[in-house]
């Protein structure tokens, strides 16, 4: 109340009483079970009402605001929820494009050396071949050759017919 009531003023307690609207009794009265000789007006309890209507209405503004934030930051989740995916998504995406290139690129280093490889045997075989060529040119021109007799008329196709025709 704005005004002690008289025995909180002879107690010397706080400069208010503090009054239960149910009861309109002073709490600090009905907790010591002392009679007392307060009037409250009808003017102070609807200052009372008046406020606790204001601070009711605060209470659910602030819950509304509280919902709109949980319901705000639900969809601020979701949309990281859903960039993260589409991150990760890309991520599995661009580590498969990179093992594809590498695969490629092994690919393509294994027909290199598979190539090199082939020139180098190819080159192998010339050079053996033309050692041998040029060791048979070579005896062709010493004149070191047994004298071979004249088959004559052989045919080669004869080799390649059956014995048994």
């Amino acid at each position: 109340m704005p005004t002690p009531y008289t025995n909180c003023s002879k107690a010397s307690l706080p400069r208010r009483c503090l009054v239960d609207v149910r009861s309109g009794r002073c709490k600090s009265c009905n907790d010591s079970h002392i009679r007392y000789n307060l009037r409250v007006t009808f003017k102070e309890f609807e200052k009372l009402a008046a406020t606790r209507a204001r601070l009711s209405k605060a209470a659910d503004e602030a819950e509304d605001k509280l919902e709109d934030a949980e319901k705000e930051a639900a969809r601020l989740i979701s949309e990281a929820h859903e960039m993260v995916a589409k991150a990760r998504a890309k991520a599995r995406r661009k580590r498969k494009e990179l093992r594809y290139a590498e695969n490629k690129e092994d690919g393509s280093y294994q027909r290199e050396l598979a190539a090199i490889e082939a020139v180098r045997n190819i080159k192998q075989e010339a050079s053996a071949s033309s050692s041998v060529g040029s060791s048979v040119d070579d005896l062709l021109a010493s004149s070191e050759l047994l004298d071979l007799p004249d088959f004559g008329d052989f045919n080669p196709a004869m080799l390649a017919a059956s014995p048994f025709a």
